[in-house]
């Protein structure tokens, strides 16, 4: 009817006015942090300005799907739920959910399972046939987690001594090295602050191992989910807190990591010494994947200090692999059997304020598997940790929308669907 191609039409409407906007903020100079400060000021107002109308629109068309499935399978005499959570991928997904519970002021942890492209269920506790998350505690403050697919031994510093892959009895940690080693670079480029990083920035490093201001912090502690808060001081000014995580159903250890950033001319990487030896590692980019090497043989490897990357870098040799997945890191490094990441840096021009004074929120996970990158289903596993199944709470909010304007005077305009 008239009504609901009017709805539709609102819908499709509000999604081309956000897209130009986010199109926007993908000029060369701003995706990489090489503009003025005055470009970012806008940027961000116009990023949390995209989320929020994002969000909601979400939120809305999921509960539409949501009810028009229920009338498809004729569940309309089922018990109403106020929350959801639907899988946007093209395969089945499992992922753990906290839920809360306002009248018990308590939070309930559930498995839950979702076909592609549809809505996920509850897997009741006597119904799962996966092995239950464990950890205990070891000497000298480390702590061991297991669930059904790793195991590993996690140091007092938050770096990882241990992580074995239970299907093929291997132990991804290089023999006598830590994954997870956190250090601080100097990084002062000769000539173009914020565009370059050196290939000398290496020579002078701090490991962070022995810097953490307080002691660990267990949680979460169930049977389907276990999580330890560390915490490194970077210097005087500059902290962090990274989460480890590992529940009933992932196949990777995950790191969610809040760094308060207060460094000038410096470049925070992690480091992931790998039992694993190969000539070449594959990086996902924009429409696939390619592979580098791994050495520094010739000239153009050397230039190949730092490269670029997305969702994932793997090195698998005959039967064993490793990857490292993260969601908003792009630069990368493997030389020899040795994956690096950087996270943060601290340039002063063009942006004397650029990535300093500032919250950075971020995660990144390793990925023990069988084979290869593709049969090991490095990619789709990448897929998963960067798309999260989305939680969606019930509305009944009627969808309209209205022109979206741009900045002006520095100020998002109040336009949205009400």
């Amino acid at each position: 009817n008239n009504n609901n191609n009017n709805e539709c039409l609102n819908i499709q409407n509000k999604i081309t006015e956000l897209w130009k906007v986010l199109l926007l903020q993908q000029f060369h100079d701003v995706l990489p942090g090489t503009s003025i400060k005055q470009v970012y000021d806008d940027v961000n107002q116009q990023y949390d300005y995209i989320e929020k109308e994002a969000l909601i629109l979400l939120n809305y068309q999921l509960n539409i799907l949501y009810k028009q499935q229920q009338q498809h399978y004729n569940n309309n005499d089922e018990k109403e739920i106020d929350n959801f959570i639907f899988n946007s991928l093209p395969w089945r997904r499992q992922q753990v959910f906290e839920f809360f519970d306002e009248s018990l002021d308590k939070s309930f942890f559930h498995l839950v399972d979702a076909p592609a492209f549809t809505f996920a269920r509850i897997i009741e506790n006597e119904m799962i046939n996966l092995e239950h998350v464990k950890l205990r505690n070891l000497p000298k403050d480390s702590f061991l987690l297991e669930n059904h697919f790793l195991k590993c031994i996690i140091e007092s510093d938050g770096s990882i001594s241990s992580l074995i892959h239970k299907q093929t009895n291997r132990e991804a940690v290089l023999k006598g090295h830590f994954m997870n080693k956190l250090v601080i670079h100097d990084d002062v480029p000769f000539y173009w602050d914020a565009w370059d990083v050196m290939a000398y920035y290496h020579e002078k490093k701090i490991n962070l191992k022995k810097h953490s201001y307080k002691p660990a912090f267990i949680k979460i502690n169930n049977t389907l989910c276990v999580s330890i808060i560390f915490y490194h001081q970077i210097s005087e000014t500059s902290f962090m807190e990274q989460e480890i995580i590992l529940d009933i159903c992932k196949e990777y250890l995950e790191f969610n990591t809040r760094v308060n950033w207060n460094e000038s001319h410096k470049l925070l990487r992690v480091e992931f010494p790998v039992n694993v030896y190969c000539n070449n590692a594959t990086f996902d980019i924009q429409f696939g994947n390619l592979q580098r090497p791994t050495h520094r043989n010739t000239s153009w490897d050397v230039a190949k200090f730092e490269v670029c990357g997305h969702k994932f870098v793997d090195v698998s040799e005959f039967g064993f692999g490793v990857a490292i997945l993260n969601d908003c890191k792009y630069g990368h490094s493997v030389l020899s059997n040795v994956i690096s990441m950087s996270l943060i840096r601290a340039p002063k021009q063009p942006n004397p304020e650029s990535d300093i004074n500032q919250i950075h929120e971020f995660k990144y996970a390793i990925y023990p598997h069988k084979s290869n990158c593709y049969e090991g289903k490095v990619i789709q596993q990448a897929y998963n940790f960067n798309y999260t199944m989305s939680h969606s709470t019930k509305t009944t909010t009627n969808f309209k929308s209205k022109n979206f304007n741009l900045i002006i005077n520095n100020e998002i305009s109040n336009n949205s669907f009400e």
